[in-house]
């Protein structure tokens, strides 16, 4: 991957994650999951999910603050 196809992409990530309501998303997620009735690895899910949209915000939020400039700023 070239370094413009990395900006490309992870401009397209941040651009989706920022317009992303993350509460509405873990409800959205968790609302789903309940449905199938495995709620112990159904709690597991969702916690990793909601970690991993953690992760992402740190991330970048961190390359905000590194003034790292993508083509939706």
């Amino acid at each position: 991957m070239t370094e413009q196809e990395a900006v490309e992409t992870l401009a397209g990530l941040r651009k989706a994650f920022k317009a992303l309501n993350t509460t509405k998303a873990v409800q959205a997620f968790n609302a789903l999951l309940n449905n199938t009735g495995k709620v112990t690895s159904n709690f597991q899910l969702a916690g990793d999910f909601s970690g991993s949209l953690g992760t992402l915000r740190r991330v970048f939020d961190e390359m905000d603050s590194k003034r790292i400039q993508f083509p939706s700023n």
